[in-house]
């Protein structure tokens, strides 16, 4: 806009100038001043034509035949610059439609093609999530988004249209009010139809974990990326929940050497139509720094429930170094608090314990792993096998014992 506005000043300031120098020779002149020759080309320029100042000249003539076209030129690109400006923030006034009172909602960042699929995944009574609580903040087109409202299941989901990793663009889905933030490793296409690089998917998760971990310092942040390499730039921003999406692909492939089956017990555990899926359980308060068996025991007295370990420092990095912080200032020992403040520095956030040992001693901040076997579910969506009865969960499995 600079550009095209400094291009018309100077055609109608060389313009007026020029017919000044042709003119002022003439004896019928009336262009007889610089003033004159200013005034004339603004009259001109803006196809006002007052008529009290005009060239003579045949030179003077075709200089202001060419300054009114000019001026007729300028008035359609000033008036389609200034309409596409205020058409543009009608847009993205539509696009940024969230609810500033929206609270403890499910942000996703970043875009996939199969955004619909995912989608069904996450938003649903199993996952906690409504649709009224999910925003996704991608650069997409409207369209795209319209497209999936026409689900009725995603009709109410919120959307923020721009780049996810811009800060400003991030602040409209109130991050800061966030319970959980999901980064992808972003397919959004550029206007000329071109996907994204592997490195700059991971660029730009890194660089919107980076926002993230000044904008959303209470909610449970994971993030995509395709790059393992790249990880250690995620946990300096605060990122406790990676997925390495290509590495598990590689991996999964690679227990098809083995020929154990395993790839069909992932598939079940991760798919929610089979009935069977990995799951995390809070345990009370009065429960930490109980023993593991003893935990197990209140939480399921039946002994029906699959117990597969343990995630301890589960949640916000932020919040779980405070929590650990304000246990390791908790006695009068200078030494044994040095010592404490040394081992929070060492903290992995969420770390799995599988199958520990009856008597382990469970620390506050700690979840339990467990495995949920519906076989309704599997029944009412075809699978086979769902009409089976899962022998670890009808006898429970001890705590300790192998898994």
């Amino acid at each position: 806009m600079l550009i095209i506005v400094a291009a018309l000043t100077a055609v109608w300031l060389f313009s007026s100038l020029g017919a000044y120098y042709l003119e002022v020779g003439d004896a019928n002149a009336n262009i007889k001043t610089v003033g004159d020759g200013l005034w004339w080309g603004v009259v001109t320029f803006l196809t006002v034509g007052y008529g009290d100042r005009f060239p003579v000249t045949t030179e003077g003539r075709f200089l202001g035949a060419f300054l009114m076209m000019s001026g007729v030129a300028a008035t359609g690109i000033l008036t389609a610059r200034i309409s596409a400006w205020f058409l543009e923030e009608a847009i993205l006034a539509r696009r940024r439609n969230v609810d500033e009172r929206l609270n403890g909602h499910f942000i996703i960042c970043g875009w996939r093609d199969d955004m619909k699929d995912l989608l069904e995944h996450m938003v649903g009574k199993d996952t906690g999530n409504g649709a009224e609580k999910v925003v996704i903040v991608a650069n997409v087109g409207r369209e795209e988004i319209d497209s999936i409202r026409e689900d009725k299941r995603f009709e109410k989901i919120n959307f923020v249209g721009g780049d996810f990793f811009r800060v400003d663009i991030l602040q409209q889905a109130f991050p800061e009010k966030a319970s959980r933030v999901l980064i992808l490793a972003d397919r959004a296409r550029s206007q000329t139809g071109v996907s994204p690089s592997a490195e700059e998917a991971d660029a730009r998760t890194i660089m919107a974990a980076t926002a993230l971990g000044k904008l959303a310092k209470t909610a449970f942040v994971t993030a995509e990326i395709i790059d393992p390499n790249l990880s250690s730039y995620l946990r300096m921003a605060g990122v406790t929940d990676i997925i390495y999406s290509r590495q598990y692909s590689r991996l999964l492939l690679g227990t098809a050497a083995s020929g154990t089956g395993l790839a069909n017990v992932l598939n079940d555990l991760l798919d929610p139509k089979s009935g069977t899926a990995l799951q995390t359980q809070d345990i009370p308060e009065a429960l930490y720094n109980k023993t593991y068996a003893e935990v197990c025991k209140a939480i399921d007295p039946s002994g029906q429930t699959l117990f597969v370990g343990l995630i301890e420092h589960s949640g916000n990095a932020h919040a779980i170094r405070d929590r650990a912080l304000r246990e390791a200032q908790k006695t009068s020992n200078v030494k044994k608090l040095i010592d404490n403040l040394q081992s929070v520095k060492q903290i992995r956030c969420n770390s799995p314990m599988f199958n520990p040992p009856p008597d382990y001693l469970v620390p506050s901040g700690t979840v339990l792993i467990t495995i949920r076997c519906d076989r309704s579910v599997a029944m009412a969506a075809g699978v086979p096998g769902g009409q089976t009865q899962n022998p670890a969960v009808n006898v429970g499995l001890k705590p300790g014992s192998a898994a």
